[in-house]
């Protein structure tokens, strides 16, 4: 299974979209990939999930704080976002 970064990915849409990769085994990694990060949160059990995140330059609409990084959603010191 392919488990590239964003760029990976884009770059073989471009190839599937130039008839260089074929849909169908594009298709079975995205599939691959889901199920292993679908596992992957069905079992993890630590405080914090490894792995690269981009930094969000955003304010909380409602406190205007920047929102910290949570699993399940974003959320400032005040407020609940998502």
């Amino acid at each position: 299974m392919h488990t590239g970064n964003d760029g990976e990915w884009e770059s073989r849409l471009k190839q599937m979209a130039h008839g260089k990769l074929d849909r169908r085994h594009f298709m079975e990694d995205i599939r691959g990939l889901t199920r292993e990060i679908v596992e992957r949160v069905r079992n993890f059990r630590g405080e914090t999930i490894e792995g690269e995140y981009a930094t969000i330059d955003a304010k909380c609409p409602n406190c205007g704080e920047a929102p910290s990084r949570r699993i399940t959603r974003l959320s400032a010191a005040k407020t609940v976002i998502g």
